[in-house]
């Protein structure tokens, strides 16, 4: 029995290099299990023996020359073969096993792989005198001189492997073992395309749905945005997962179903799409300031504004509802690339009116501050004309300081209403208070 498994590239296989201490990443894992009860024994259960990760290396080289590349299929692939029963190869059996869960769960390998597992009985009086045996079973491997794995497609083999109990094998032996197992990987891969003939075109509804986009260099850090803001919006609003190569610009996008990957798609092309003067697009004011409405381009992250100096004056500012999209021109660009827009050439239909109404500040999502209380010319606390006049009158003019004839009274001071009392008795000593007429 043979499993496929399907994941995203963060699901690889981390590897750490003995030699040059690196760590590497393998996307194509095949694990092989072969428990005591398959041959009618018992025994202990723990780890995988050395045989197990031995025949497992063997059948998962077998198919590496098949697999898809990364950019072909950017999915991490797992197979686990679970043997059941032996009495012959279950390597072999493992590979064929393989091939068919790859084709069956969507994955476009270049052809398909079998393996059959050859064995020779030799005469040991007369070693010219031989039999080769095709498909051994247990007992064929136990009493025979070889045990020869071959795996291959219709275009040639793909992994050996070869056990020789004697002290050496005769080249024509070996001819006479491999021209029997093409003839019977023929025979294997036509029983095999009976059942499925190729790999599905869609991957099964379980699997994780990928999208690949080409970012151009100097866009990856439009796509990510400031300490990852963009990125991780598209991640939160798609429910999606994105990986991103700064160097190449590579972007594998990852979700549960093709709505949300198309949707952040949409997002991220909208993101390194170059923008055109006088291009009609669609803008979506989220907040308002008073200088204008602020909002995104078109499905992107983009943020712009749409100034009111461009929204023409037959236009209410209360017809412009937030989320709600409008048609913009781009009539220009400015030094940072943003762009700028105008609702003059739209096909926003307003309302007639006569006279436009003012902004209404209390739409805009930001809390705006409101102005300080003053006292105005008539209330209590504001003093009137006349006294500024007069308290003005006693200070000492420019002129009188350049004559050196300053005036004999001090300037005046309002009292200090500072609960701190030595304010009060700074002030008192060095500004007297004088009561004036």
């Amino acid at each position: 029995m043979n499993v496929l498994t399907l994941g995203t590239l963060r699901d690889a296989l981390l590897q750490d290099d003995m030699e040059d201490f690196e760590e590497s990443t393998k996307r194509y894992i095949h694990h092989y299990n072969f428990p005591a009860y398959s041959v009618g024994e018992t025994g202990r259960y723990s780890g995988p023996s050395r045989r197990d990760i031995g025949h497992g290396n063997l059948a998962e080289k077998a198919l590496l020359p098949v697999i898809p590349s990364e950019d072909e299929f950017p999915y991490t692939i797992r197979l686990v073969s679970e043997c059941l029963g032996s009495n012959g190869s279950t390597s072999m059996a493992s590979t064929c096993a393989s091939t068919l869960s790859l084709m069956a769960g969507g994955v476009p390998i270049k052809e398909p792989i079998a393996g059959i597992a050859m064995g020779v009985v030799v005469d040991k009086k007369d070693d010219s005198k031989y039999s080769v045996l095709t498909d051994i079973q247990g007992m064929e491997d136990h009493f025979g001189h070889m045990d020869f794995k071959l795996t291959g497609g219709k275009s040639g083999l793909t992994a050996l492997q070869l056990d020789n109990k004697l002290a050496g094998i005769k080249m024509e032996v070996l001819k006479d073992a491999i021209s029997q197992a093409r003839t019977a990987l023929d025979t294997i891969l036509k029983a095999m395309d009976e059942t499925i003939a190729e790999p599905k075109p869609e991957q099964s509804q379980y699997a994780p749905m990928v999208a690949i986009i080409n970012v151009p260099y100097e866009k990856v850090g439009e796509v990510i945005g400031s300490q990852g803001k963009v990125i991780k919006s598209i991640i939160a609003r798609t429910n999606t997962m994105i990986d991103i190569e700064d160097n190449t610009g590579k972007t594998c996008i990852y979700g549960k179903n093709k709505e949300d990957v198309a949707k952040a798609v949409d997002i991220v092309m909208g993101i390194i799409k170059e923008y055109e003067l006088n291009e009609i697009i669609t803008f979506t004011p989220t907040r308002q300031e008073k200088f204008g409405f602020i909002g995104y381009i078109e499905a992107t992250d983009k943020e712009t504004l749409l100034h009111t100096s461009q929204i023409p004056k037959e236009i209410n500012f209360q017809d412009i509802k937030f989320n709600q999209p409008l048609k913009v021109k781009i009539i220009g660009f400015n030094e940072k690339k943003q762009m700028n827009i105008t609702l003059r050439y739209g096909d926003y239909e307003p309302k007639p009116m006569s006279s436009r109404a003012p902004l209404d500040h209390s739409r805009t999502e930001r809390p705006m501050d409101k102005p300080a209380d003053r006292p105005m010319d008539g209330d209590k606390d504001f003093p009137s004309r006349e006294d500024s006049t007069a308290v003005r009158s006693n200070r000492p003019r420019a002129a009188d300081k350049r004559s050196g004839l300053e005036s004999a009274k001090p300037i005046v001071k309002p009292k200090n209403n500072f609960d701190n009392p030595l304010d009060n008795h700074r002030d008192e000593q060095s500004f007297p208070r004088l009561d004036i007429e």
